[in-house]
């Protein structure tokens, strides 16, 4: 196959209806990919990078409204994953910024609950200590108990 590098405009419209019409009919950008590979003597690769590249977010919104139609219908991922990253960079709407803050307050749970998890392993401990002793002085009053019934040990009254 002889390497084309230059898209032309009509190229461009050829993959985009013909990936818009895949995705339509419920199936795979792959599969547009190999027709389009055939109709403009391209490999699949390439028009899968221009596609990804360049093509894609210029028809986010019809993407949307193709996920939107076939939402819950089949088992898919979006297709149009990771167009909103560039659509909106406005103030504190930017994905990015909400994902990484949202990052920054996991990491900060758990900071707090491995501090909780310690406080309660030394707590533990402690009250462990507590119960040994508890169970040594149990001992202790059965054998004074025991002692007393035998008449080992005078009962002071």
């Amino acid at each position: 196959m002889k390497r084309k590098n230059i898209w032309s405009t009509e190229d461009d419209i050829q993959l985009t209806e013909i990936v818009l019409r895949h995705l339509k009919n419920r199936s795979t950008q792959l599969k547009a990919f190999e027709e389009a590979a055939e109709i403009l003597g391209r490999t699949k690769a390439a028009c899968g990078f221009r596609w990804n590249s360049s093509l894609r977010t210029q028809h986010a919104d019809t993407l949307l409204k193709l996920i939107g139609d076939t939402k819950g219908r089949r088992r898919t991922k979006p297709v149009a994953a990771g167009l909103h990253c560039d659509t909106n960079i406005e103030g504190d709407n930017k994905p990015l910024t909400k994902i990484f803050t949202y990052i920054k307050e996991l990491e900060q749970t758990i900071a707090n609950q491995q501090k909780e998890i310690e406080q309660l392993r030394n707590q533990v401990k402690h009250d462990g200590d507590r119960y040994i002793a508890s169970e040594d002085l149990q001992t202790l009053m059965k054998i004074i108990t025991h002692a007393r019934r035998n008449g080992y040990l005078n009962q002071a009254n």
